[in-house]
C-alpha cells in the first residue's frame, strides 16, 4: 500500500531538486532504524519512486506522510533527526568486537549449562517443584494427622508420658520429612535427561 511513482531511464523526475534515496539513507535521514523504515513502507507511510527498476524513497513526500500517518511516541523527537556526533565514542570496529565477545560468552555459558544438564548436575525447575510439592504434601499430612493419631493415646496418660509420646511423634515426623526429601532428590536425579 505504498505511494509509488514509476520513472524509466529516459524519463526525468518531475523535480530535479527532489531528494531521493535508498531506504537505508532515509533511515539515516530520519534518525531511525532501517527496520522502522521497512515497516513504515509496508504500512504505506512512505512515498517511493521506482527509478531504473529500483525502489527509492522520496524524502520530502515521505516526511510529510510519516508525520501525518505515524503515531508519535511520547518521548520521541519529531521530524528528521541529525545523527549525533559519535567521533568521541568507540570506533565501530570496537563495538563489533565487543558485541561478538558478548555473543561468544553467552554461547559458551549456554553450552556449559547444557553440559551440566546432560551430566545430571542441573534439574529442570518443573521437576524440582513437583518433587518438593510431593514431599511437602507428605510432611503436611503427617503434621495434620498428629492430633487425630495421638489424642486416643494421650487421653489417660500422665503429663510426663504425654511429653515423651509427643516427642516421639515429632521425631517420627522429622524422620518421615527427611525420607520424603531424600526420595524427592533421588527421583529427580534418577530421571533420564531428555536429549
Amino acid at each position: 500500500m505504498t505511494d509509488t511513482e514509476n520513472y524509466s531511464q529516459q524519463e526525468l523526475l518531475p523535480d530535479p531538486a527532489r531528494k531521493i534515496g535508498t531506504k537505508a539513507e532515509y533511515a539515516r535521514h530520519r534518525g531511525c532504524a532501517p527496520s522502522a523504515v521497512t515497516r513504515a513502507l509496508k504500512e504505506g507511510r512512505i512515498s517511493t519512486v521506482i527509478i531504473n527498476g529500483r525502489e527509492m524513497v522520496d524524502f520530502e513526500a515521505s516526511d510529510r506522510r510519516w508525520a501525518t500517518l505515524t503515531r508519535p511516541k511520547a518521548d520521541a523527537p519529531t521530524g528528521p533527526q541529525q545523527r549525533p556526533d559519535r567521533s568521541e565514542e568507540e570506533p565501530e570496529g570496537d563495538k563489533y568486537k565487543a558485541a561478538k565477545t558478548r555473543e561468544a560468552e553467552a554461547s559458551a555459558a549456554l553450552r556449559e549449562l547444557e553440559l551440566q544438564r546432560r551430566r545430571g548436575e542441573l534439574v529442570p525447575l518443573a521437576d524440582v517443584v513437583q518433587d518438593l510439592t510431593t514431599a511437602v504434601g507428605i510432611i503436611l499430612n503427617a503434621w495434620h494427622g498428629l492430633p487425630a493419631r495421638m489424642a486416643p493415646v494421650l487421653a489417660d496418660q500422665p503429663q510426663d508420658r504425654i511429653h515423651a509420646l509427643l516427642a516421639e511423634a515429632v521425631t517420627d515426623i522429622q524422620a518421615a520429612t527427611h525420607a520424603a526429601l531424600e526420595k524427592a532428590v533421588r527421583e529427580s536425579q534418577a530421571e533420564p535427561q531428555a536429549e
